[in-house]
């Protein structure tokens, strides 16, 4: 247990779930407002939905990647001259281990006991998967680079948070987003099928 607290504590996963669910509550009644003004028709549920859900995603997306981890805070304070260090991405700075793993040291298996790289791929699932049920017209690959482009802009501007720029975050991230993304047009493609049988029998 203490494990987790210390992992929710250091990752700010408390209070990123607490901006998701405002954001997403916020989200709702200025959408709304906004369509009647515009006078435009809401899209489907799933659209809408997702939109909302997005929203949210995108609000506990900032507040943990470009939250300062505080145990790094605290060193910096205690030696200010770590400073240069720690923007150069020299604190929790991973970069090549997973090709290193998967190429050289052929151990595919430690990437799943790797609490980190569980993470980076865990927490752009989400991303992968709600941009192409809130905007149906984007194509697969139009959702990937839109991953991969987040994540770079993530890992660019972490250094400025006292974070650190990880080029397996990069891989890992961009991966769950790949992940999200085929389970969400697999979905849609499932029920898209199942609605063209349903008319049929109609």
């Amino acid at each position: 247990m203490g494990k987790y607290t210390h992992i929710i504590y250091d990752y700010n996963i408390a209070s990123a779930a607490f901006c998701a669910v405002i954001v997403t509550a916020l989200y709702i009644p200025v959408r709304t407002i906004w369509l009647k003004a515009r006078r435009k028709r809401r899209k489907t549920i799933p659209e809408e939905t997702a939109r909302a859900l997005l929203a949210g995603y995108i609000a506990a997306l900032v507040n943990i990647v470009w939250y300062p981890v505080p145990n790094l805070i605290q060193m910096l304070l205690s030696d200010p001259a770590q400073l240069e260090v720690a923007f150069r991405g020299g604190y929790y700075a991973r970069n090549f281990e997973v090709l290193r793993w998967l190429f050289v040291e052929r151990k595919p298996f430690a990437l799943l006991h790797d609490f980190e790289i569980r993470a980076n791929i865990a927490l752009f699932v989400p991303l992968g998967f709600l941009l192409p049920v809130a905007f149906k017209k984007l194509k697969w690959w139009q959702v990937d680079l839109i991953c991969l482009g987040t994540t770079c802009l993530v890992e660019i501007v972490q250094p400025f948070f006292g974070r650190a720029c990880d080029l397996d975050d990069i891989i890992m991230n961009a991966l769950g987003g790949v992940i999200g993304c085929a389970l969400a047009k697999l979905l849609q493609r499932i029920f898209g099928r199942k609605r063209e049988i349903t008319n049929e029998k109609t």
